[in-house]
C-alpha cells in the first residue's frame, strides 16, 4: 500500500508534535541563558536614549 508523497498522517503529526517540542525547548533554553543579561540590556536601552536625546537637542 502506498503512503504518498506526504507520508502517512500518523508520520506527519509525530513530526509536528517533534517540532512543536523543539522549539519549545529551544525556547526555554533561549529564555534562560538571557535571563541575565537582560537588566544591562534594559540599562544600555535607557542609556542609548538619554544620549540621543541630549545629543539630538545639541544639534538641532
Amino acid at each position: 500500500m502506498s503512503t504518498g508523497p506526504g507520508g502517512s498522517w500518523q508520520g506527519r503529526v509525530f513530526g509536528a508534535v517533534v517540532l512543536l517540542l523543539a522549539v519549545a525547548i529551544g525556547t526555554r533554553v533561549a529564555g534562560e541563558l538571557l535571563r541575565p543579561l537582560v537588566p544591562g540590556l534594559v540599562a544600555l536601552a535607557v542609556l542609548g536614549a538619554v544620549f540621543s536625546l541630549l545629543f539630538g537637542r545639541m544639534r538641532g
